[in-house]
Order: C-alpha cells, then structure tokens, then sequence
C-alpha cells in the first residue's frame, strides 16, 4: 500500500492541475464518466437519527454548526482514448489506449467538520483519502486529504471568476482560514495575474489581519512586492461591510455559519453584474448567502445536492431540469460559461452565484494526480500489508 503524508502531498499538489483536475471532474458529471454514489454523514456528538437537534456545547449558538464525519465514495470510468483525462496519469497511454481495456480510477474520502479544532491547532476539515485498485477491489493507496480538500474547493470558484467575472479589480472574502487562502491563490493563478484589491472579512479581527500579513509576506518572498491592496475589515463593522461590498466584483464566501452574512440593510447592497461563490454551507440549517441576492441571480451549482443546503432551499427546486429558475450545473457551464452569461441576460438577474457543496470526484481524480507527481519526485513509501 502505498501511503501519503500531509507534507508530501503538499508537495505533489501542482496548483495549476488542481484547476484542471477540478474542471475534468466537474464535467464528469455532466457527461457521465463521473459517478458518485450517495455520501454517508454522521453527526457529532448527537444521533443523526434524533428528530430533536441538542446543542452540543454552551458554545453551540446560533452562529455555529454542527459537526459531521461524511464518508464518500467516488468513480471516474475513463473512455478509450482519455486514459490521461489531465489526471496526472502515463501520458504515452493515450498513444495505447485502443488497445487497453477502459480504466477505472475509484476511491473514497473521510472528511469530518469540527468546529473546535482550530482552537487546538488542528484543521478544521481534517479529511483523508483512499484509492481502491479497481480490477483487484484492493485498497491500494492511502493520503492526507486535509490540503487536497482545501484545494479543489477553492478551485471551483476560481474555475468560476476566470468563466464569468475574469475582470475581477476587487475581490471580497469572508472567512480567514485556509479556504479563504487558497481561494485567493487559485482565484491569482486561474487569472494569472493579481487582483488588485483584497477585502478579507472575518467575525475575528485578528485572524484576517493574520491571513493579510502572510499574504504579504508570500508576495513579498515572491519578489512581486504588495501588487495592490489587502483590507481586513470586521464583520461587526456593517459600515465598513457595506462600502467594500458596494465595490465588489467577486464575493467568495468561505465560512461555517448557518446565518447569512450580511443582511439587506440600508447600503448593504452589491454592483450589478458581480459573482457570489459559497463553499461553507453543506446542509440545509447553514447558510451563507443572503436570500435576497439569491433571488437576484442566476445559479450555477457543482451537484444537485446543492439545491437542498440552506442558500438554495428557499428556491423549492428538487431537480436540476425545473425550469421554474435560472440554473445550470457547473459542468456545462465550465463548458459553455457564455451560456450562463445569456442567461443572465434573458432572466434579467443581477448577479451569478455559484454553489459549491464538493463532491468526491473531485478527490478521487485529484488524489490519482497527486499519487502520480509523488511517484515521480520519490515521495510517500510503500507497506506491506501482507
């Protein structure tokens, strides 16, 4: 079995091919090479099976939701002639593959949400990932999934930015942990340039102002100096809110919270033609985006399962194909994004929002990359589990 560590897989992980990676898996979905079964959750520390949801802690208020261990499983059935699909895979199989059976690349990831690890130096979304050789059903890999999780999350909406806002000038985000860091790098990389204006808003004040001060020592390592500005601002502070909301051209949601976060207030508002993406919420009680700006947009959402999560139910669309509102799955609009451009246009919304609630294709492809540039620089080891 061969094993992977966190660092290791830090090291693997090219960037760039994560977008790839992300938008192959994305468009797996649409044109059925991708199948994902239904994910597995249980709460922590309460019985899902209860109808009653009790607090967990004193410190389970209204702004915080509960914890939960999902198990996902995933597939990719590879076509004669895409064995490579930007997967990281032998790229001279292409050349062969008519004369190879179709391959199968077939994993599952563990991925828990505890909302105290921070608190004590752990990840928020600790996550680990497995890959079963298919023709054998044999668990033959195992990896950290923590860093890879927090990458191909952030890759949807930057995917997003660079198809339907590749203008981006200012770019708020909400939330100042990883996903709001690795949004920011692969929102920069898919639009190979730097956004000139950053507004990073957190309930903690502090933790943003860290998350500014690592961005500037990154850019200043780099040799590309500050290249524009990087704010912090409270999310307390609904004046300062609103004035960097009123210039904003991307708004990238990256919290837990199951109450939106910001309201309909007095100047509360957005520029028309402005992208929302939200990537916190995954079940029905969380909520990130405001119903209001909802209402106001088209929608483009990573899985269906996207439609039942709190930003998106007040809708009552139980299927992609109602036609009742404007939506499209990612995987044909990464495809088409001038499709979702006209939709807007003939619907007459103001905004796009992108849903993202994650799905294990995106894992399973990104893990077999990482797999594959790890063998190639000699990290991970082998165990024999004889």
């Amino acid at each position: 079995m061969f094993i992977l560590g966190e660092s290791d897989v830090r090291k693997a992980l090219d960037p760039l091919q994560c977008l790839k990676v992300t938008k192959t898996a994305l468009i797996s979905l649409v044109d059925k090479k991708g199948v994902v079964p239904s994910r597995l959750a249980l709460s922590y520390p309460n019985n899902p099976l209860e109808t009653t949801r009790v607090p967990s802690s004193a410190s389970d208020t209204k702004d915080t939701a509960e914890d939960w261990t999902l198990i996902k499983p995933a597939a990719y059935y590879y076509s004669n002639g895409d064995h490579n699909a930007d997967t990281g895979t032998d790229k001279n199989e292409k050349n062969r593959s008519s004369n190879l059976p179709n391959k199968v690349t077939m994993g599952l990831k563990v991925v828990s949400i505890r909302a105290n690890n921070p608190s004590h130096g752990l990840p928020l979304v600790p996550a680990t990932i497995l890959l079963v050789d298919a023709p054998s059903g044999t668990v033959n890999t195992v990896l950290a999934g923590t860093y890879i999780t927090a990458m191909r999350t952030s890759a949807g909406p930057a995917l997003a930015v660079q198809a339907f806002q590749p203008n981006v000038q200012h770019l708020v985000v909400f939330g100042a942990g990883a996903q709001a860091e690795c949004h920011i790098q692969l929102m920069e990389l898919a639009l190979q340039r730097r956004i000139p204006k950053i507004t990073i808003v957190n309930r903690t004040l502090e933790r943003a102002q860290q998350l500014q001060q690592k961005i500037f020592e990154q850019r200043s390592e780099d040799g590309e100096g500050i290249l524009g500005t990087v704010d912090t601002v409270s999310l307390n502070d609904k004046l300062a809110l609103a004035d960097a909301l009123s210039s904003a051209d991307v708004v990238a949601a990256t919290t837990n919270t199951i109450t939106p976060l910001w309201n309909e207030d007095t100047n509360m508002t957005l520029k028309r033609g402005c992208l929302i993406t939200g990537i916190g919420s995954y079940t029905p009680e969380m909520q990130e985006i405001p119903p209001f700006v909802v209402d106001r947009s088209v929608v483009v959402i990573d899985t269906p399962e996207a439609l039942q999560v709190g930003d998106l139910k007040h809708l009552r669309i139980s299927s992609i194909s109602d036609t009742s509102y404007p939506i499209m799955l990612a995987g044909h609009a990464f495809q088409d994004p001038k499709a979702v451009l006209q939709m807007q246009e003939v619907a007459q919304k103001d905004y796009i929002v992108y849903k993202a609630v994650g799905t294990a294709i995106q894992d399973v492809l990104q893990a077999e990359a990482v797999v594959a540039r790890a063998r190639e620089l000699e990290l991970g080891q082998e165990i024999d589990m004889g």
